[in-house]
């Protein structure tokens, strides 16, 4: 089972930010502070407390401390379950579960798709383009294969034009991983991609308010 959290962090103001981020470790408050602009800041709070509440929902909070990143940059906690991370436009998207997992999300802008088409499998370009939906659908395409990425942490960038993720599963780095897209906020794609086939996943909005 996945589950997931979620929260528009422009409701916090700025001067909210010292006050939560004093809550965490200071290699958390760290990671939080090295980012200049104010939204970034609360982007990466809120995802570090949606961390901390998770842990301590599961009787776990002392495992805050074992916040580590791996090779690939991908940060984990020895001793708990799988999570990971997302953020765009104003929302911070946390996931964890016992599955393998990574998440995307992706607020949707205008832009040139065409400029974007090294990347998309043949299926994927008849996908997008030969609808009236090009943007959602370039996006759900989007999402799916951030989220493999972050799922694998291996570098895929010289092979995204070969997975076909208009597919429910693709098959890579010696196993299946399959994809759910969510209609998590208005505006925004959103795509877990996970190793666990007809994946639970539940989602729920975070109260900053509610944290300690």
């Amino acid at each position: 089972m996945v589950k997931i959290l979620y929260s528009d962090v422009s409701l916090l103001d700025d001067v909210g930010i010292y006050a939560y981020t004093a809550t965490l470790p200071l290699n958390l408050q760290q990671d939080v502070m090295k980012y200049r602009n104010a939204i970034d800041r609360k982007l990466a709070l809120y995802a570090r407390l949606m961390l901390k509440a998770s842990l301590e929902e599961d009787g776990c909070g002392g495992l805050i401390h074992e916040w580590k990143r791996d090779d690939s940059n991908k940060p984990g906690i020895c001793g708990w379950q799988s999570f990971n991370i997302s953020h765009s436009g104003k929302f911070s998207v946390f996931a964890y579960g016992d599955s393998v997992m990574g998440i995307d999300l992706e607020e949707k802008q205008l832009l040139d798709y065409h400029e974007l088409e090294h990347i998309l499998h043949d299926n994927e370009k008849q996908y997008v383009f030969e609808t009236s939906h090009a943007m959602d659908r370039f996006y759900e395409i989007w999402t799916k294969k951030e989220a493999l990425l972050k799922a694998t942490g291996v570098g895929l960038i010289n092979e995204l034009s070969s997975l076909d993720c208009t597919q429910a599963c693709v098959f890579y780095a010696d196993r299946n991983w399959f994809f759910y897209s969510l209609p998590l906020v208005e505006g925004y794609a959103f795509s877990v991609c996970s190793d666990t086939a007809d994946e639970t996943i539940s989602t729920g909005e975070f109260d900053i308010k509610l944290t300690k």
